[in-house]
C-alpha cells in the first residue's frame, strides 16, 4: 500500500474510534432516599422531580425612579467630563514643564581622544562617574 494511502486509512480509523464511544460517556447522578449518591452511566430507574418555583418578575420602574435614574446619569456625565478636562490641564502642564526641563542638545559632535597605547590603540574611558549627564552651560 503507498504512503498516502495508508496514512488516510489509519487516520479514519481513528477517527471512527474516537467518535464510536461518544454516545457512552454520559454519567448520571442520582440521590437514594437515604441521602446516597450514586454516579452510573445509565439513567436511573425512577428519576426524581424537583419541585419548580415559579418566580414573578419585578414591577416596572415609576416615572419618579425613572427621572431620578436620568438626573444621576446627567450629574454622573457631568462629573466625568469634569474629570476629563482636569486631567488634560495636567497632562498639558507636565508637557510643558517637560519641554521646560529637557536637557540641551549638543550641536557638535563629541569626539573620544584616542592614545596610543602599545602596537593597538584604544580610546580613553569616560571621565567622571558613569551615567551622570554633564551639567548644562553656563551663558
Amino acid at each position: 500500500m503507498p504512503y498516502f494511502s495508508r496514512l488516510v486509512v489509519v487516520t479514519l480509523g481513528a477517527i471512527l474510534v474516537t467518535t464510536a464511544g461518544a454516545d457512552s460517556n454520559k454519567i448520571y447522578k442520582s440521590t437514594d432516599a437515604e441521602g446516597n449518591v450514586t454516579y452510573s452511566s445509565t439513567p436511573p430507574i425512577e428519576p426524581t422531580a424537583l419541585p419548580v418555583e415559579v418566580i414573578t418578575p419585578a414591577p416596572p420602574p415609576g416615572p419618579e425612579a425613572v427621572r431620578a435614574a436620568e438626573a444621576e446619569q446627567k450629574r454622573t456625565e457631568e462629573f466625568s467630563g469634569q474629570l476629563e478636562k482636569e486631567r488634560k490641564t495636567r497632562e498639558a502642564e507636565r508637557a510643558a514643564q517637560e519641554a521646560k526641563n529637557q536637557t540641551l542638545v549638543i550641536e557638535r559632535p563629541v569626539y573620544i581622544p584616542v592614545v596610543p597605547v602599545g602596537p593597538i590603540s584604544r580610546p580613553l574611558p569616560p571621565v567622571g562617574p558613569p551615567g551622570r549627564p554633564r551639567p548644562p552651560r553656563r551663558p
